[in-house]
């Protein structure tokens, strides 16, 4: 689920490009494509919240997936009033975030050291 979010944040930021552009339609492509990035972002959120209580694994990405559905409704909002000076950077940051999630999932649980 975490790849299909990174997609999607990438998808975001190929159509960003294209209305920086100004190529025609790139406004509603780039409304449509938040839209999807929303509904992974939830759907990301859910899988976390089934793999921890349900699944009995790990809560380690509950948090930084609800905290990147909350950043993906303000970027939308921030998008959709046209407040570019913080929904680029926003942007920007979304797109960090989401690659570390992923970094940190894709490379498995951290090995414990062992003292003696």
């Amino acid at each position: 689920m975490v790849g299909l979010q990174v997609l999607a944040i990438f998808v975001q930021a190929i159509t960003a490009g294209l209305v920086v552009a100004g190529r025609p339609g790139a406004k509603p492509l780039h409304g449509t494509t938040a839209t999807v990035a929303l509904l992974v972002g939830l759907l990301t959120l859910v899988a976390a919240i089934l793999v921890w209580k349900p699944g009995g694994g790990s809560a380690r990405f509950t948090v930084p997936s609800g905290v990147l559905l909350v950043l993906l409704v303000v970027q939308s909002i921030l998008g959709g009033n046209h407040v570019k000076a913080v929904h680029v950077p926003l942007g920007v940051a979304l797109f960090g975030g989401v690659v570390v999630v992923a970094v940190q999932a894709w490379s498995g649980p951290r090995a414990r050291s062992v003292r003696s």
